[in-house]
């Protein structure tokens, strides 16, 4: 098991609580829903997580968060040619995944950003 650090763990779990009612997953991403998946990445970890996430089916969403705002530049540009959408620590969307989640909670990921934007 891979060790995580502080600024890890809490993002994980303020994104967790926002978007997975307080879930973390346990196949090797960090936050999982119906249709989002988010991996949670410092900078020394981002290229390898966005390899990750961009090998997962086309129809789950997939989203990148950053552990610090002093990322917000690299992921932006890292993720600027691909599918993936972007998350600040806190969880707010940044870049949105261009992927199209199928099934009847396609809509959760909007529906939750406005409900907590509202």
């Amino acid at each position: 098991m891979k060790r995580e650090n502080k600024a890890h763990t809490a993002t994980v779990n303020r994104i967790a609580r926002r978007y997975a009612n307080g879930l973390r997953s346990d196949d090797g991403f960090d936050v999982r829903t119906s249709t989002m998946v988010v991996a949670v990445e410092t900078s020394a970890t981002l290229s390898s997580g966005l390899r990750h996430l961009q090998s997962l089916p086309e129809d789950l969403a997939v989203y990148v968060a950053i552990t610090n705002k002093e990322m917000v530049d690299d992921a932006m540009r890292a993720t600027r040619q691909s599918d993936v959408g972007v998350m600040d620590p806190k969880g707010n969307i940044l870049k949105h995944c261009l992927r199209q989640p199928a099934g009847p909670t396609a809509n959760l990921t909007r529906a939750n950003e406005m409900a907590v934007a509202g």
